[in-house]
């Protein structure tokens, strides 16, 4: 065990604080060897580590058959109703009554036809490259109206959802367009803040949010 430090009070401490005016060199100093990380000595391989190396990515699945939210809305309500009716005594069964097991499977053939719309899209994030070039092809104007920004900004995030954008397939900005107007601005918003997200945490911050571009996306 090393010498204890003389100014710590009550620890027999190891004295192993570097030496200094109360501190003198002991042998153990003299001998002591640094300690060194064994990977430091080693010749690092950067292009192997880049072999394992990938930009981030997400998924989300966008909607076409949205119409039938409603369907499922009023379907959760006429259940919720039938059930309140039962609990005070009334019947599911009779022509004054609630048909529970119907609607049950109106409900339940009504989420299944949303879910058969669904489509899995992946994006990743976008790489400087892309980023410039969308910003040179599509550059802020002095003394553009706020009409005239918005315009910009929007042709700049489709174009922006177009490069991230790479399954099922390689979208067109034309094909975006469609898209957004098929679905709505909901299930096309979930795509754009996927888009945003696996890019920047700070997507409100970026050129390409919806708060800079004047779009609504929620």
């Amino acid at each position: 065990m090393g010498a204890s430090c003389p100014l710590v009070r009550g620890h027999a401490t190891p004295c192993n604080t570097r030496p200094g005016p109360f501190f003198p060199w002991t042998k153990e100093h003299s001998m002591a060897t640094p300690k060194t990380d064994p990977a430091a000595t080693e010749e690092f391989d950067f292009g192997a580590w880049l072999t394992g190396a990938s930009a981030p990515e997400r998924e989300v699945t966008v909607y076409a058959a949205n119409a039938v939210r409603a369907d499922i809305a009023r379907l959760e309500q006429e259940r919720a109703d039938a059930k309140a009716r039962a609990s005070a005594g009334g019947s599911w069964g009779d022509p004054g009554g609630t048909d529970l097991d119907g609607i049950e499977k109106r409900l339940a053939e009504a989420r299944r036809k949303l879910a058969a719309s669904g489509l899995v899209f992946r994006v990743r994030s976008l790489d400087s490259e892309d980023g410039d070039r969308i910003r040179r092809q599509y550059p802020e104007k002095k003394g553009a109206t706020d009409d005239e920004q918005v315009d910009v900004y929007n042709a700049r995030f489709l174009e922006q959802m177009a490069a991230q954008i790479f399954h099922p397939k390689k979208f067109t900005v034309s094909e975006l367009k469609q898209l957004r107007a098929a679905v709505g601005e909901p299930e096309f918003g979930k795509l754009f803040e996927a888009c945003q997200e696996v890019t920047s945490r700070t997507a409100a911050s970026s050129p390409f949010s919806p708060a800079a571009s004047g779009m609504n996306l929620s």
